[in-house]
């Protein structure tokens, strides 16, 4: 099954997007364009997300076929933001108009710095949403087009694309998605 996504619209922010099947429009996609993929040919796969709990359609770069890296990655980088935040209201707890000693400054100066070593994950999905700006993965939303980089009807969207895939998939067939623009 061939899909191919037609970029239309190039804003600051997001980049939006049609989402045809077999030459057929199927949807309005958008991407947040900090990370987005790159116009090309890519292989895609459905797996379980781990992080989602769900089976997402995987945009496959190169031939890294598990996102159980991504997911260590992330729960990573939020046990360490969770620490950094929990001693901060430790502090502020305290005596909120009290100066930060030097030595806990340093503390979470360095906890944040730990925090940012962790490397942004890039693991391109599929996936439903409403707007681009919390996705920070190289993601693909699929809707109906409201504005730039905001979609709706998210949900149902994706549900009724996720079944055509599950389809293709038990058929046999090979999953392919085509980017221009």
């Amino acid at each position: 099954m061939e899909m191919k996504i037609n970029r239309i619209r190039y804003k600051e922010r997001s980049i939006d997007g049609e989402l045809f099947i077999n030459g057929f429009k199927i949807c309005d996609t958008a991407e947040a364009t900090v990370h987005h993929l790159p116009a090309g040919e890519y292989e895609v796969k459905l797996y379980k997300c781990q992080k989602a709990g769900r089976q997402l359609p995987r945009i496959l770069i190169g031939k890294r076929a598990s996102c159980t890296s991504c997911c260590k990655m992330e729960a990573q980088r939020s046990k360490l933001r969770g620490k950094v935040y929990d001693r901060l209201m430790e502090l502020q707890a305290g005596d909120p108009s009290a100066v930060v000693p030097l030595q806990e400054h340093e503390l979470i100066c360095n906890m944040m710095q730990q925090v940012l070593d962790i490397p942004v994950t890039h693991c391109p999905q599929i996936r439903p949403g409403n707007g681009v700006f919390g996705t920070p993965d190289g993601g693909i939303l699929v809707g109906r087009y409201l504005a730039p980089g905001i979609l709706t009807n998210s949900l149902l969207t994706f549900s009724s694309l996720i079944k055509r895939l599950r389809k293709a998939a038990d058929r046999g067939n090979k999953l392919s998605l085509t980017i221009i623009g």
